[in-house]
């Protein structure tokens, strides 16, 4: 019996946090950028050091996708997670955001979460200035490919996720920069203490186009409410 609660409720802690099932393709048109900040990165793993426009970017999507959770026409916002592809038009494939960036492996479980983490506690924030916009995707860049990164310490210090020192860098606004730091600290904080992560993104990846991340509509009460007994009954019939 024990076995059986267990497995039910990391299950519907899945389904909670925003794990779902992956469906397929999308198709998008390059529209323009949203709100931004121009910032120099600095990444000596990778060999960038420019300045760049860092925020939201916006899409149109196309026919030719095949995830139906994106209406044809309808527009997107997304963050990018790669610094080293630029951002194309096409077919990019949905999957999980530790399988992000590609080209590579990805960036892994606890980098994801991390992630997650910085959506549900600064996303909502991200859309008030341009300032916010920028900080919020270096944040991302941070978190997807700063190298010296320990998520086993006390406090985002201490983590080594810090725009200020360590392998990814960014200068020339400081005014992004702290607040970049200041969305890490909260979202760290919320990763250290968290039984689930509470945003429901996917990434987007190409082989040969910057990635992005999708923040998609977590399903209503009544297909939460389905998916948990189904995953009761599915418990049940394999005992």
């Amino acid at each position: 019996m024990k076995s059986m609660t267990n497995s039910v409720a990391v299950a519907v802690a899945a389904l909670a946090s925003g794990a779902s099932a992956f469906a397929g393709t999308v198709n998008l048109q390059f529209v323009s950028s949203g709100l931004n900040q121009a910032v120099q990165v600095q990444d000596t793993v990778r060999g960038v050091n420019s300045y760049v426009a860092a925020g939201q970017l916006k899409w149109k999507v196309l026919a030719g996708g095949t995830d139906a959770r994106f209406a044809v026409n309808s527009s997107v916002t997304t963050y990018c997670t790669d610094l080293t592809q630029y951002v194309g038009n096409g077919i990019l494939t949905m999957t999980g955001v530790e399988n992000a960036p590609r080209p590579g492996a990805g960036m892994g479980a606890d980098r994801a979460n991390m992630i997650r983490s910085l959506y549900a506690a600064a996303f909502d924030l991200s859309s008030a200035s341009s300032v916010n916009a920028a900080a919020f995707q270096l944040a991302i860049w941070e978190i997807a490919n700063e190298s010296t990164v320990d998520f086993s310490a006390g406090n985002r210090g201490l983590s080594g996720l810090d725009l200020n020192t360590g392998t990814l860098k960014a200068t020339a606004n400081a005014a992004v920069c702290n607040q970049a730091n200041t969305f890490l600290d909260a979202a760290y904080t919320s990763f250290r203490n968290a039984t689930s992560f509470g945003s429901n993104i996917e990434a987007g990846v190409s082989e040969t186009q910057q990635d992005q991340i999708f923040l998609i509509p977590l399903p209503g009460p009544g297909a939460m409410a389905f998916a948990g007994l189904t995953v009761v009954a599915g418990v049940r019939r394999r005992r």
